[in-house]
Order: structure tokens, then C-alpha cells, then sequence
């Protein structure tokens, strides 16, 4: 049998869609560089080129899972045009909706801007996809330690800087910035076999 690294895209999709999970690893690892390199030109912010990028990669696996990959071309074309498509969904995001620095949840737990879309819709299947990461990430993050939670919570719900939570948790900043690396780190070891 040949190893996951001599193999085609095409045969590594095949071999995904049949469910082998190594083989979506070895086109992560192919692509994860020049994708997220190529949102980061476009869009110049680390944190929404990490969103964008889980996006594509999210768009990527449930295409290949659900059957509607279609081998018309080379999956590396297939790939940076979701990845370009995404991108400009970003921008016309921006320029249709202002946006809000605060991620304050409504009383269900919603985000308030989870139900926007650029062109306001959202299919079934999206919603779905959004609800399972999250509940994914929400159990991931709560395997964390207490300190990492903390710094999670004052990062991403609290808005806070990194400064400000080295105030509150009475740590260095070099330390706060060292808990949400790790944080960051053990959530994505969590749900890494998930995408």
C-alpha cells in the first residue's frame, strides 16, 4: 500500500471520502501553509485569517463527506477557490454589516451576530455545521485548566487585552500570552480528529 505522503490529492480525497481520516491529515498538511498564507495577504489580521481558515477547511471537509466534491479539476485549484471565495465573503461581510467589538451573547447563549449572513441566508446544513463546531470547541475549552479558561473567557468574551489580564489574574503579560498559546494549543489537539 502506498504511504498517505506518495499519494495524488485525488486519491487522498477518494480514500478520505471512504473514510480514512489519515488522508484528510495528509492534504491538511499539503495545504494548511499556502491557504492560511493567502488569507493572511488578503485580509492582514491573524484572528480573522484563523477564522476564515477554519471556514475553508470546514467548507472543504463536509464536501468531500456529503459526495459533492467533483474531481473536474486538480484539488489544489478546488481548494484556493473556496479559499478566494471566502475571502471576498469576508469583504463584502464587512462592507454590508457593521460590525461590533463586542461578542455579547444574547440570553439563549447566541452570539448576536450568528444568524448573519452575506446574503441572508443561511442553509440548514451551515447552521448545523456552526452548531456542532461550537459545541465542540465549548467542550474542548472546558478540558482546559482553570487558569486557560480564565484567559479564554477575559480574551474572547470580556474583550479584555492581554495587558489587562495579567492585571486580573495577577500574572505577568508574557504569562498571560503563554496560558492562551496553550489554550489555543490543547483546544485544537481536542478537535484536530474532528476536522
Amino acid at each position: 500500500m502506498k504511504q498517505y505522503i506518495d499519494m495524488s490529492d485525488e486519491e487522498l480525497v477518494i480514500a478520505y471520502r471512504q473514510g480514512d481520516q489519515k488522508c484528510f491529515q495528509e492534504l491538511y498538511k499539503r495545504y494548511q501553509r499556502k491557504i492560511f498564507s493567502y488569507i493572511l495577504v488578503s485580509v492582514k489580521n491573524k484572528e480573522i485569517t484563523n477564522d476564515i481558515f477554519q471556514e475553508v477547511f470546514f467548507k472543504v471537509i463536509n464536501t468531500i463527506q456529503s459526495g459533492n466534491y467533483r474531481e473536474e479539476g486538480k484539488f489544489a485549484q478546488w481548494i484556493i477557490r473556496i479559499t478566494h471565495n471566502a475571502v471576498i465573503d469576508h469583504f463584502r461581510y464587512q462592507k454590508k454589516y457593521a460590525t461590533s467589538p463586542s461578542n455579547e451573547d444574547d440570553d439563549n447563549g447566541n452570539y448576536v451576530f450568528d444568524n448573519i449572513s452575506v446574503n441572508n441566508y443561511i442553509s440548514p446544513e451551515d447552521i448545523l455545521i456552526k452548531k456542532e463546531n461550537k459545541v465542540l470547541i465549548q467542550q474542548a475549552v472546558s478540558t482546559l485548566s482553570k487558569k486557560q479558561q480564565e484567559v479564554i473567557y477575559l480574551r474572547l468574551n470580556e474583550d479584555k487585552c492581554f495587558r489587562e489580564i495579567a492585571n486580573v489574574q495577577n500574572i505577568s503579560i508574557n504569562t498571560a500570552l503563554g496560558r492562551m498559546r496553550y489554550a489555543i494549543m490543547n483546544v485544537k489537539k481536542k478537535i484536530n480528529p474532528y476536522i
